[in-house]
């Protein structure tokens, strides 16, 4: 029985290191990014609408939203190399973390300028990884406007932008 569990073990550990794993992450990657669209499309609507069932409908599906783009952060996208995929994921990744900041401002959540820059950073992170994955090349004028939305977010908070395409062309963490 012990050699079996050895054996189950050692198969499942080269089952998680094979080209054959690295595939069905990006099968399920697709997937979760499809639901996550979908969810993202349905949040957008029901918000459109004026009844009041309509607000709890859009409140659960940008709930659904966020869960399944920190279950790809968590599970996925360290696990496919589909830079097409990625992409996918860090475009839904910018509106969330637009979205945040939106909402925070608009609660006044910003009594200090960590908290702000902490959700800054993480706007211009998702950004900075799009530009590492080609996204400048791939749509240049959609590129330029997030570029320049993460840039007049920095000045209006009065926090000095640094931009990340040097560091990225160089190879170092940005």
């Amino acid at each position: 029985m012990k050699r079996f569990a050895v054996g189950v073990t050692a198969f499942l550990v080269f089952l998680a290191s094979s080209p054959l794993s690295a595939r069905a992450a990006c099968y399920e990657l697709e997937a979760r990014l499809s639901i996550a669209r979908q969810e993202w499309n349905e949040y957008q609507t029901y918000l459109g609408e004026s009844d009041e069932s309509s607000a709890d409908l859009a409140k659960a599906e940008y709930a659904n939203f966020t869960h399944d783009l920190d279950y790809i952060d968590e599970h996925l996208i360290d696990n496919c190399d589909d830079r097409n995929l990625a992409t996918a994921y860090y475009l839904l990744e910018v509106k969330r973390q637009i979205k945040a900041l939106d909402d925070d401002a608009q609660n006044q959540l910003y009594g200090s300028k960590d908290l702000l820059a902490s959700d800054l950073w993480l706007l211009r992170e998702a950004v900075a990884s799009l530009y590492a994955k080609g996204y400048a090349k791939m749509d240049a004028y959609d590129y330029a406007s997030l570029k320049r939305d993460v840039r007049s977010r920095y000045a209006a908070a009065g926090i000095p932008f640094e931009p990340w395409e040097r560091a990225v062309d160089t190879g170092q963490k940005w």
